[in-house]
């Protein structure tokens, strides 16, 4: 199997198609999504690299390499800031948005977030109270409560929003979060007292 994605990367459209079809079969046929483009996509002070999805198998290894702190530190050495991965055509566009605002864009980025939060948080509880499901979108309650690092508890009810590929897979996760700690700000008079 390595030897064929290395032929595909060396014998143009041939091996392409290959890389492809091996592709195909590990990840999922890919389905067309919205995207946004834009040219402006090239940073002056960063290695730039372009992939394009025709091998996405190469495409999701640049980008997970292009997160490895040995490469960033090449990078740096050679008087860049860091690496700046964008895609041509045929790229991931999977968007992930937390509740409270931060929003992750492509495979690289979505997994980062889960694996970097999970060095510093712990779930201790998360539980699907109910989920609605119709053609690609599926709409789920849930209830969730974790620990950080610092001793923090957080919990509070959800709701997510996730829409599906023609192959299952998450290419839009939302969520709307509620503080499970709610009280009345007008409760001592006209004027309202919030908590931090």
């Amino acid at each position: 199997m390595r030897q064929a994605l290395r032929a595909g990367m060396a014998d143009g459209w041939g091996g392409s198609m290959c890389g492809t079809e091996f592709s195909d079969v590990m990840f999922g046929t890919p389905m067309p999504v919205d995207t946004e483009a834009n040219l402006g996509v090239m940073k002056e002070d960063e290695v730039n690299i372009i992939v394009h999805g025709h091998d996405p198998s190469l495409s999701e290894m640049i980008c997970e390499y292009a997160g490895d702190p040995e490469m960033i530190a090449l990078a740096k050495s050679l008087g860049a800031k860091g690496i700046n991965v964008a895609g041509v055509c045929c790229t991931s566009n999977e968007v992930a948005i937390e509740s409270w605002g931060p929003q992750y864009h492509g495979v690289a980025k979505v997994k980062h977030w889960f694996e970097e939060w999970n060095t510093r948080g712990t779930v201790l509880q998360w539980d699907i109270k109910q989920y609605f499901h119709k053609e690609d979108q599926t709409i789920a309650e849930w209830y969730f409560k974790n620990t950080m690092d610092s001793g923090r508890v957080e919990a509070f009810d959800g709701m997510s929003l996730v829409k599906w590929t023609a192959e299952d897979t998450i290419c839009f996760l939302q969520e709307f979060g509620c503080n499970e700690h709610r009280y009345d700000p007008y409760q001592d008079g006209p004027f309202p007292k919030f908590r931090d």
